[in-house]
Order: structure tokens, then C-alpha cells, then sequence
């Protein structure tokens, strides 16, 4: 007979690791989350789920390299909104600031290193992509944008033949 001894393994467990899994690729690189806050409509959905938003704030870190340390800080720019995979039934908005730099002469500067979304859209490039793989397009920003991924449970894996008049046609290359 023999007798085993459980012992507690510390676990020095960073949950950024996790987080870097849920947001688009090298987001957390990039940008920091500043507040979370979730948005009840009191609407629902086909299955009597309550349609809920996640809203995820991130402000750009200031990542400048050597030959940029001359630039001074200047704020923030307007919010890019930008939608990204559903988690656990929430609908992902991201409020995403880049910085905004001095230069000597005084002019304004902003240091793109990162593509916020898809060219033309409003959707993570990831989401793009899978939008257009699961319908053959990428519908527009409009205002039907959160009902058409509705719709999707019923129409996922079947092509549509054309894009509903009510939506922009993103191609291959994000061109329109």
C-alpha cells in the first residue's frame, strides 16, 4: 500500500497571458485596459437572452522607440470603436486611444504601429476574417451590424450568394 502526499504547487499565474488570448493579435502589446463596463439593453434575443455589450477601454502604452524619446506627449485621440468576437454571449466593443505626440516643430503626431481593424470596416481583423469566411462577405458598420450576427446561427456555413443591398462589400484585399 502506498500512500501519496498532495502537495499545493505555487502558481505564479499572470492572468495578461489568458487575456492576450481574448483580444486581437498583439492588442495587449500595444494598448492597455483603462475600465470594463458591460451594457444591458433590456432587449433579447431569439434564444430570451438578454443582448449585453461588453465595452473594453484600452489606451495606446508608450512604447517609443530611441529615436522618438524627442516627441512630447500630447493626449489621446478621439475613440475608435471597434467590434470584436462575442465572449461568452456579450457582444465585444472595444474604445480604443492611440496617443498623441508633439513633434519640435509643434505638429501632431500619432506612431501607427498596429492596424486597429479590418480596412473599411469597424470589425478586429480577426472578426473580418471570419465574417467573410462564414458568410462570403464583410457586412458594413451600419446599423443592422449586431442583428445580420444574429442571424448568422441560422445561416453559419452556408454561402450567400450576394450581400444584402443594406451592407458594404469588403473584398479580399479590403478594397471596396
Amino acid at each position: 500500500m502506498y500512500l501519496c502526499t498532495l502537495a499545493k504547487i505555487s502558481n505564479t499565474f499572470d492572468s495578461t497571458s489568458l487575456l492576450q488570448y481574448m483580444f486581437p493579435k498583439d492588442m495587449l502589446k500595444y494598448f492597455e485596459i483603462t475600465n470594463v463596463e458591460e451594457e444591458h439593453t433590456g432587449k433579447y434575443d431569439e434564444t430570451k437572452t438578454e443582448i449585453v455589450f461588453l465595452h473594453v477601454y484600452m489606451d495606446e502604452r508608450d512604447l517609443r522607440d530611441e529615436e522618438w524619446h524627442d516627441l512630447k506627449p500630447n493626449g489621446f485621440t478621439e475613440t475608435r470603436i471597434i467590434h470584436d468576437f462575442p465572449l461568452r454571449e456579450l457582444k465585444v466593443v472595444l474604445h480604443v486611444r492611440r496617443r498623441r505626440w508633439l513633434a519640435e516643430d509643434g505638429g501632431n503626431v500619432i506612431l501607427n504601429r498596429i492596424p486597429l481593424a479590418a480596412e473599411g470596416t469597424g470589425y478586429s481583423a480577426e472578426f473580418a476574417a471570419f465574417l467573410k469566411e462564414a458568410l462570403g462577405y464583410v457586412p458594413g458598420d451600419g446599423p443592422f451590424r449586431w442583428s445580420l450576427l444574429q442571424d448568422m446561427r441560422e445561416q453559419f456555413g452556408a454561402r450567400l450568394q450576394a450581400p444584402p443591398e443594406r451592407f458594404r462589400t469588403v473584398g479580399p484585399e479590403g478594397t471596396r
